[in-house]
């Protein structure tokens, strides 16, 4: 068989020119439907694209018509595609586990949120919400994020009450009430400052109960107790007018000066003296203390310009008394002095003046044991008063010492050594039948007199006794039926 060689490249175009027009014509019409055919299928597929686009669009559109965009937060719980219903129970359910930690003197304190039975009124923020939704344009919000806080809490009254009495902080182990404000006085500037209250730890339940319900309503997480603001306060503060008006007096008796002055003996009584002397009470009532002020003026006054101190006799017979343990002339007379310096203290003013004295007084180192039970021998009045128990038993007219005959009766305060009956006094020789002593060393006392046919009145100027106190016998019985040994006898004009 010969060999066929490979035709030319220029014979294989001679071929195909030559080959029948007919064939020719069917080859152009096959590569034209097979065009027309791709150009189908491009349309139909990009139709289906257009379609599946459209559908996306739509079911997307319908979709996030009942449910929330991707990232969605709601009051704190993550709603991301779920329809109103859950999204509501996902909050409800993040709410369940919500607490108000209260920071107190106790410790962290938990209110729970199923404590107060805390939830969401309703759903219905929830149905504005996802109305409110751009679901003509869904699909360019899927990569953005939102955080709403729609729905509003409420909670059962009765339930916070009772969980807040029992927390701990209501009922603290350590309990403080509050202080008031008070007034010290101010060496420095010579008047009172106001030094602040202090803030107890009992809690003000009403006060506190608000803000726990206020706190936990809008699902804070903590609340602080120890800022003072829940605690129950102090009656009064600085600015209250009670303090101030208190202040003003205090300040106004503070700011006196009495200058003492009496020959070559001076004394100033002043700011701190003063500020010793004043009361404030717990009401901010302002006064000046007695006591305070009679003691400064023993110490200090009637030793100062007196000659020691004074005591006080207060006898039903004869009536104040003075009793001095000094040796001087004269005697601060306290009770007067401190009505006096009372007064110019309350006036607030500076004031120059003597002290007030007495000058009729008894010397006597033993004026203080004089209290209950004694005998006052009034010489002025001639009477003898036996005081028993403060009040007065006997009354009798007496006789006492001769003053003409230079035998006037001593003054003083003595005590009844003894008791004795039918008793004759040798260097007189006289016979008494009740005798009570009261001066040893010189044989004075109490006793009858039987040759004396009146009594009291002016006798004793030039009729009188040795110094003796002569009695009615009758009179001189009763005393001596009553005393006994041992009662002072106060003598005195």
């Amino acid at each position: 068989m010969e060999e066929q060689t490979p035709k030319s490249t220029e014979q294989r175009e001679i071929v195909e020119k030559t080959v029948s027009p007919e064939k020719g014509k069917r080859g152009g019409r096959s590569a034209r439907a097979r065009k027309r055919r791709r150009k189908r299928r491009l349309l139909a597929a990009f139709g289906i694209l257009c379609l599946l686009v459209l559908g996306i669009y739509i079911g997307g559109r319908y979709f996030f018509q009942s449910h929330y965009f991707p990232n969605t937060v709601i009051n704190g719980a993550d709603c991301s595609l779920m329809n109103q219903d859950k999204a509501f129970a996902a909050a409800s359910d993040r709410l369940s586990t919500y607490a108000l930690t209260v920071h107190s003197e106790d410790g962290d304190l938990k209110v729970e949120a199923r404590d107060v039975k805390l939830g969401y009124k309703d759903s219905k923020d929830l149905e504005v919400l996802l109305k409110g939704q751009d679901v003509d344009r869904w699909f360019m919000n899927l990569n953005s994020s939102f955080d709403y806080q729609v729905m509003e809490t409420k909670l059962d009254d009765d339930s916070l009450i009772k969980s807040i009495r029992s927390l701990a902080c209501m009922n603290p182990a350590n309990p403080r009430e509050s202080e008031n404000p008070t007034l010290i006085y101010n060496e420095e500037t010579g008047k009172y400052d106001v030094v602040a209250g202090k803030i107890g730890n009992h809690v003000n339940e009403e006060t506190f109960t608000e803000a726990v319900k206020t706190a936990m309503l809008k699902e804070d997480e903590e609340l602080d107790l120890l800022t003072n603001a829940y605690y129950l306060p102090s009656q009064y503060n600085e600015s209250s007018e009670i303090i101030v008006k208190a202040r003003e007096k205090a300040d106004k008796y503070a700011g006196s000066v009495i200058n003492y002055q009496d020959g070559d003996s001076s004394l100033t009584v002043s700011g701190k003296e003063i500020s010793s002397f004043i009361k404030i009470d717990d009401q901010y009532q302002v006064s000046i203390d007695n006591d305070a002020v009679k003691k400064y003026i023993k110490e200090n006054i009637a030793k100062k310009f007196g000659s020691g101190d004074l005591v006080i006799i207060n006898s039903p017979g004869s009536g104040k008394i003075y009793v001095s343990d000094g040796s001087g002339d004269k005697v601060v007379n306290v009770p007067s002095e401190q009505k006096k310096l009372i007064k110019n203290i309350q006036s607030g003013k500076t004031t120059t003046r003597k002290p007030e004295y007495i000058t009729d007084f008894l010397y006597s180192s033993r004026g203080s044991i004089v209290k209950d039970d004694y005998i006052d021998i009034n010489l002025s009045k001639q009477q003898v008063y036996v005081v028993i128990g403060k009040k007065l038993q006997i009354q009798s007219p007496c006789v006492t010492g001769n003053v003409s005959a230079g035998r006037g009766s001593s003054t003083g305060i003595y005590k009844i050594a003894y008791k004795q009956r039918n008793h004759t006094m040798v260097k007189y020789n006289a016979f008494v039948y009740y005798w009570m002593p009261y001066e040893t060393t010189y044989g004075i006392g109490l006793h009858d007199a039987t040759w004396r046919g009146s009594f009291g009145g002016k006798i004793y100027r030039t009729n009188g006794s040795h110094g003796c106190i002569n009695l009615p016998l009758a009179k001189a019985r009763e005393i001596y039926n009553t005393i006994y040994a041992g009662i002072p006898v106060v003598v005195h004009y």
